[in-house]
Order: structure tokens, then C-alpha cells, then sequence
């Protein structure tokens, strides 16, 4: 298999040094830098970033902060970039905008794991952010799903588990600013544990 190009040849008119970019410095997201890493080392450049367009570079980035972080980690000396005129209020909105649309996005896991089992097959899966442990965790969940009647009666404490009262846990995990929110909404709240979720809920529905 060929190596792929840096930057995709139909983005190369829009490259711009490295050092005529910065970093919004209110960007909130917290990426996985190392997994874009990966990606762009695999895939090369096959979307561009997009920045505020400056009087004087530097333009500062309003989506694509983490690649920005990526691509000076791989030392490479330019990227395809969208510089657009806008002002700060909207360069705020854009940003914030472009990061919340990201998390509110579903997965279809039955789907992602036939995906993955195919590419796990052909030893493809470098540069997706998933790797052979990922696939196999993904492929038992999606054949076993978890008995939650089975959960209850193996971990609640017997008149618990037959009753309403019986709360399954489940992990999940979140990005950095969703648990901090969240840990925020908990520790307002008093009473026990199913308390203080229904308030929460009820303030999430507006009850």
C-alpha cells in the first residue's frame, strides 16, 4: 500500500505554515492528540482546519485546534487551511458550535462493529482510533447485551433487586467538560443517589 500524501493533492492550494496559526486560547475541547496523530500518519491531510482570518498571522483555529497540536507533534510544516474572515464573536460561536455538534452525534454499534470486525479482518485498523482489544469489547457487547434483570438479582441486595428501588450502574465514558458538568449538577443536589438523579432529569425536562 502507497504511503499517502501529506496533505490530499486537492487540498495543497490551501496550505499554510505552522507558524502563521495559533491555538484559540478559549477552546474548551479536550482531544486525544495522540489519536490524530495516528490518523494523519495514516491517512495524511484529507480535511482542512478552519481559522479565524487575522490582519497579521498568526490566524487563530477555530475547529481543528487538536490537529493544529498533532501536525506541529509530527513536525510538519504546513496545513490545508480555510482562513475566514470573521470577528471574535462569531469565531466563539463557530468553535463552540463545531465541538458541542461533535458530542451530540449517536453510534449505531451494530453497525460500528461490522465495520470494525471487517477491518479488524484485514488488518486495517491503524489510524482509526480503535484498536484489536476495542473491536473485541464492542463485538460482546453487541451479541450479549447485559441482562439487567440478571444484574440486579447477581449484584442488588435481594429486596432491592425485586423492587423499584433497584438502579442498574453503568460505565460510560465521557469527555472531560461533560463529566465536569455533571459532577457540577451532582453536587447541588441532596438526598440519595436516585434523588438526586430525578432532580437532575426533572430539571433536563424542565418538570
Amino acid at each position: 500500500m502507497s504511503k499517502a500524501p501529506r496533505i490530499a493533492q486537492q487540498l495543497q492550494h490551501l496550505a499554510v505554515s505552522l507558524d502563521q496559526l495559533q491555538l484559540h486560547p478559549r477552546n474548551a475541547r479536550e482531544g486525544d492528540v495522540g489519536a490524530i496523530i495516528e490518523s494523519l500518519r495514516t491517512f495524511g491531510q484529507l480535511k482542512p482546519i478552519v481559522a479565524q482570518q487575522a490582519a497579521k498571522p498568526p490566524h487563530t483555529v477555530v475547529a481543528g485546534n487538536h490537529q493544529l497540536l498533532a501536525a506541529q507533534q509530527l513536525g510538519w510544516p504546513d496545513m490545508a487551511v480555510a482562513v475566514v474572515p470573521m470577528d471574535d464573536a462569531t469565531a466563539l460561536r463557530f468553535m463552540v458550535a463545531d465541538n458541542r455538534t461533535q458530542e451530540l452525534g449517536t453510534t449505531n454499534s451494530e453497525q460500528l462493529a461490522e465495520v470494525l470486525a471487517e477491518l479488524a479482518m484485514a488488518e486495517l485498523l491503524d489510524g482509526t482510533g480503535f484498536d484489536g482489544d476495542d473491536v473485541d469489547d464492542l463485538l460482546r457487547l453487541v451479541e450479549n447485551p447485559p441482562d439487567l434483570a440478571g444484574l440486579a438479582a447477581k449484584y442488588g441486595d435481594g429486596s432491592a433487586a425485586e423492587s423499584e428501588s433497584f438502579w442498574p450502574r453503568i460505565s460510560l465514558r465521557v469527555e472531560t467538560d461533560t463529566y465536569s458538568r455533571w459532577n457540577a449538577l451532582w453536587n447541588q443536589q441532596e438526598g440519595t443517589d436516585s434523588e438526586r438523579l430525578a432532580a437532575i432529569i426533572d430539571q433536563a425536562t424542565g418538570e
